[in-house]
């Protein structure tokens, strides 16, 4: 292995037979629903997701054009299945959490990137990488009602993230890490680029992770 360096960046080889890529939101390892109450991270809280929506970049190995991107709901579950080109499953990519600089500085686009999807803030401010409402129902009574839409591409305001992926071709972002780091009890909204949406797309990031 003469570039282990490089693979760190790069997803493993799918066979010819794996030509989709599923994505299936978790929380404590069941599959995520909207409207539902789970068990919050502190005790005796509960939590309910109410709105997920995020990016997803499927970029080819070693080329800076020919990447698409996916616009994943909860709401509708045909979006979490991503039918990948044939010359792409047998060949390594990277996933993008987010929309990139390059596409960003393009201005708004067609598709999934179309500004009628309601993921884009202005030509300043560029695409919402992740979208996620809710409520967090604490154990005395109250409800925290919580909104972050995380964005943001220049400099030390990009929150453009890359993930890696296992060869099943199934990507389990489990929510329940995020809410480990996020407590909506002190933090509520963010709404715009800014250090607080760095801090939770590096969480967002980590909620891919295969670590329990």
């Amino acid at each position: 292995m003469k570039y282990p360096g490089l693979l760190l960046l790069l997803l493993p080889v799918y066979s010819s037979a794996q030509q989709t890529l599923s994505v299936q939101p978790q929380w404590r390892g069941n599959l995520l629903e909207t409207g539902r109450f789970y068990p919050g991270p502190q005790s005796g809280d509960s939590l309910r997701i109410d709105v997920l929506r995020f990016y997803l970049g499927v970029l080819p190995s070693g080329e800076a054009i020919n990447h698409s991107y996916h616009l994943i709901d909860l709401a509708h579950p045909e979006s979490m299945h991503i039918p990948l080109k044939p010359e792409m499953a047998q060949t390594p990519f990277t996933l993008l959490l987010g929309v990139d600089s390059m596409t960003q500085m393009d201005g708004a686009g067609g598709g999934a990137l179309d500004p009628t999807q309601g993921m884009y803030w202005t030509w300043q401010s560029g695409y919402i990488h992740l979208k996620l409402e809710g409520i967090l129902h604490k154990a005395e009574g109250r409800n925290i009602p919580f909104s972050y839409h995380i964005g943001g591409f220049e400099g030390k305001d990009n929150t453009l993230q890359r993930i890696p992926a296992d060869q099943s071709g199934i990507l389990k972002p489990r929510l329940d890490i995020l809410f480990r780091k996020l407590d909506p009890a002190l933090l509520p909204e963010v709404m715009s680029p800014g250090t607080k949406a760095v801090m939770i797309s590096r969480a967002w990031k980590d909620c891919f992770s295969s670590e329990p």
